[in-house]
C-alpha cells in the first residue's frame, strides 16, 4: 500500500478533495446500550435516551471514520475510507447513497482496535456499495 492509488497524477496532486465524517463517536458509540436499557432506579442518561427521538438523532455518534473523496487532475475519483470500526456499515449505509459513494479504493486503518478494524470482512478494497 506504499504506492500512489492510479488515479491521482504521477505528482500527487488532486484538483479536488471532499472529506465525509461517518463517525465521531468514541469507541462504544452513543447510544450506549447500558444507558438505554438501565433499569428504573438509576438516573438515565439524557444525551443516550434523546437519541431515540427524532430531534435526539443528531445526537448519534458512530465510531470514529472518515472517507476521503479525490479527484485527480484527469478527473478520476478515488475514495479512501479511514478506518471501518463496528458502526461502519450503518453510516454507509445513510451516507454513501446520500453523496454517491459507490466504490472503495483503499481502506487506511489508523489501529487494530474493533473500533477500528471490526467489519473488515465486509469492507473489501474495490467492493462496489450497491
Amino acid at each position: 500500500m506504499g504506492s500512489v492509488p492510479p488515479s491521482l497524477p504521477v505528482d500527487g496532486s488532486p484538483t479536488g478533495i471532499e472529506l465525509l465524517f461517518l463517525g465521531t463517536g468514541t469507541s462504544s458509540s452513543i447510544p450506549y446500550i447500558d444507558c438505554l436499557t438501565a433499569p428504573s432506579n438509576r438516573k438515565p442518561c439524557k444525551t443516550c435516551l434523546s437519541t431515540l427521538t427524532l430531534d435526539g438523532k443528531r445526537n448519534i455518534r458512530r465510531n470514529t471514520s472518515v472517507a476521503l473523496r479525490v479527484t485527480g487532475r484527469d478527473q478520476k475519483t478515488t475514495t479512501i475510507v479511514i478506518d471501518v470500526g463496528k458502526t461502519f456499515q450503518a453510516a454507509a449505509a445513510e451516507w454513501f447513497p446520500k453523496y454517491g459513494l459507490r466504490q472503495i479504493d483503499a481502506v487506511l486503518l489508523t489501529h487494530a482496535h474493533a473500533d477500528g478494524v471490526y467489519p473488515g470482512g465486509r469492507c473489501k478494497v474495490g467492493n462496489k456499495v450497491d
